[in-house]
C-alpha cells in the first residue's frame, strides 16, 4: 500500500474509533445515569406503599423537548419500532480491529526481532553488515563473508539488550552499547536538532560547553533545572 495512503487510513481509523468510543461511553452513562433513577423511584414505591399512584416515569428535557421515559421489564408494546444502541459499540469494536491489522500486521510489528526487515547497514573496512530491529544480531553482506571471520568470544549474556541497558541505568551491570560513547553522541544529534531548529550553521567550544555565534541557540543548551539528586546525570 502507498505510504501517503497508509497514513490517511490510519488517520480515518484512529478517529472514527475515538468517536465511535465517545458516543458508546456516553450512551453507557446515559444509561447510568437512568437506572439510577428508576432505583430511586422503585425505592420510593417500597418505602410509601400505600401511594396510590406512584411515579413510574422519567421526566426530562433537551434541546427544547420533554421526554417521558419508563421502564419495563417486560415490553407491552412489542409492535413498536425498538431502538437498539447498538453501532457505537460495534463501529469502536470494528474500527479498533481494522487499526490494529493495519498497524500492528499489515505493517509488520508484530514480527519477531530476529525476522525483521533491514532497517539498518553498517558499511566497515572490508565488510558490510545489515541489520533490523534494534536488538537484532547484524549478518554480513553477503552471509557467506560470516564463514571467513574469526571473532573474538563472547560471554553469554544474562540479559538482552534492552534489558542491559534498564540494568545499567541502575547500576546493577556494564552497559554492553557504552555510556560514554553514547553520550557525546546524543549531545552531538542534540546540537544538530539546535542547529536545524533556528537554521543557522553554529560553532560550539566544546571546552566550555557553548554555542558561541547564536544567543537562542545556545539558550537552547540550557533546560529545567534537574530534580533533587539528580544533578549529576545533567552534567555535559
Amino acid at each position: 500500500m502507498n505510504a501517503f495512503l497508509n497514513q490517511w487510513l490510519e488517520l480515518i481509523l484512529r478517529w472514527i474509533h475515538v468517536f465511535a468510543g465517545i458516543m458508546w461511553v456516553g450512551a453507557t452513562f446515559y444509561f447510568t445515569w437512568l437506572d439510577g433513577r428508576f432505583t430511586e423511584l422503585e425505592e420510593h414505591a417500597k418505602k410509601n406503599p400505600d401511594d396510590k399512584n406512584p411515579e413510574k416515569f422519567v421526566w426530562m428535557v433537551h434541546s427544547g423537548g420533554f421526554y417521558l421515559v419508563e421502564k419495563q421489564k417486560n415490553p407491552k408494546l412489542m409492535t413498536q419500532t425498538l431502538h437498539w444502541l447498538k453501532w457505537e459499540a460495534a463501529i469502536t469494536w470494528l474500527s479498533g480491529f481494522l487499526l490494529f491489522a493495519l498497524m500492528y500486521y499489515h505493517r509488520g510489528n508484530l514480527i519477531d526481532f530476529e525476522g525483521a526487515p533491514i532497517s539498518k547497514v553498517i558499511y566497515g573496512e572490508g565488510l558490510t553488515f545489515k541489520g533490523g530491529s534494534h536488538g537484532a544480531i547484524l549478518k554480513t553482506i553477503p552471509e557467506d563473508a560470516e564463514k571467513d571471520l574469526k571473532l573474538p568470544v563472547v560471554p553469554k549474556s544474562p540479559s538482552n539488550h534492552f534489558k542491559n541497558f534498564l540494568l545499567a541505568a541502575k547500576g546493577q551491570e556494564k552497559c554492553r552499547s557504552s555510556f560514554a560513547i553514547a553520550g557525546p553522541l546524543c549531545q552531538t544529534l542534540a546540537l544538530g536538532i539546535i542547529a536545524q531548529r533556528v537554521n543557522a550553521k553554529l560553532e560550539f567550544d566544546a571546552v566550555k560547553k557553548q554555542i558561541t555565534n547564536h544567543a537562542v541557540a545556545n539558550s537552547l543548551l540550557v533546560g529545567p533545572p534537574p530534580r533533587k539528586g539528580w544533578e549529576q546525570f545533567y552534567k555535559v
